[in-house]
Parts: C-alpha cells; structure tokens; sequence
C-alpha cells in the first residue's frame, strides 16, 4: 500500500460560497460550511489538492479529509469530490455550488468534534475512487473535495483556509494499492503464455 498526503498549497486552492450562488470568496480566512434549510444561507467549501500522483484507476483503501476547525465544530453536511478529470482552482473557475459532483458522497453529521485542531471527517474513499477511476484522470491531475452544508439541520463548522494560516490547510491523505500488474508478475505472465 502507498500513501499520499496532500494539503491546499494557494489562496486560490480552497473557497466558500453561499448554496445559492452567492457570496463567493476565495482570499478569506475561514470558510463555513453550514446546514441550512435556507439556500441563501447555506455554506459549502471546496478543497483543490493539486498534483496528485496516483495512477489511474487504484483500489483507494482509505482518503482522510482533515480540516483544521475554529470557533464552530458542528459539521452537518455531505462530502463529494467534483466529477472531473482535473479540476479547476478557484481562481480559474469561481464556483463551488455548481460543480459538478461525483454521485458518491460521504455524510459528516456531528457535534462538538473539536476546534483549534485539525479534525478528520469520516473516510471519503468512495468519492476519491470515483474519480481516479475516470478514463481522463492521470498521476499529476488536481482533485477537488466539496463540503456541501446539510438542506435540513444547522450545525456549522468553520474552517481555517490558506490565506489566514497555510499549515493549517485542508489535507487529505489517500492510501491506494496499485492494480497493474508489477514488471515481474507481468514477466511471469509473458512466461506462462509462452
């Protein structure tokens, strides 16, 4: 098994945005993800974890999302990765509502978690092997992870970006095995068939 460990390394790699399109911001210190019944109050946040080299296709074991929390440390919300082969940071493409989501998702409802520390969601492996199982997707593409606030509920967790403290960034560590074949199963094969 590898493990790869990953953080949001720009202010352009993480943001927030209000579940109705509005109140974007991506050079904020914190971003809030909040359950709401409200669109309009509402709160998700997108995390781009940029080169990450894992072939195509792995079996993901696990994928721990770590968001270091402040002030707020009621998470209630759905965890996608969006449905891309590389995706766009922030600064390129100003949206994190209406990216396009895998149909995978991981549920993070819970109270009092913890605050001024980084705190892990609940294992998102489902959703990162979606992605890395597109036929686009290539060791070196970005991938991005989207905490969507709950449509019923009100919990909120508030969350350190980049730009107020880079080592307090989200992280994400993904532990893969690789399912090609090694050089030497593949000469053992060549042998057996000969």
């Amino acid at each position: 098994m590898t493990t790869v460990n990953l953080q949001v390394g720009a202010g352009n790699d993480d943001a927030s945005e209000k579940d109705d399109g509005s109140s974007f911001k991506s050079a904020g210190v914190q971003g809030d993800i909040i359950a709401s019944g409200t669109a309009s109050t509402r709160e998700n946040c997108g995390f781009v974890f940029d080169s990450v080299a894992i072939p195509f296709s792995p079996k993901v074991t696990a994928a721990d999302l770590q968001l270091y929390l402040i002030t707020n440390d009621d998470p209630e919300c759905d965890i996608y990765c969006e449905d891309v082969d590389d995706a766009d940071d922030f600064g390129t493409t100003a949206d994190v509502t209406s990216r396009t989501t895998t149909t995978a998702s991981v549920e993070w409802s819970d109270t009092s978690v913890g605050s001024g520390a980084f705190i892990s969601a609940p294992d998102i492996s489902v959703c990162v092997q979606e992605v890395l199982d597109r036929a686009g997707w290539a060791s070196g593409n970005s991938l991005c992870v989207i905490a969507k606030g709950k449509s019923s509920g009100s919990g909120t967790a508030t969350v350190v970006q980049y730009d107020f403290s880079a080592g307090n960034a989200a992280k994400l560590d993904i532990t893969y095995t690789d399912r090609r074949p090694t050089r030497a199963a593949q000469t053992f094969m060549r042998r057996r068939t000969a």
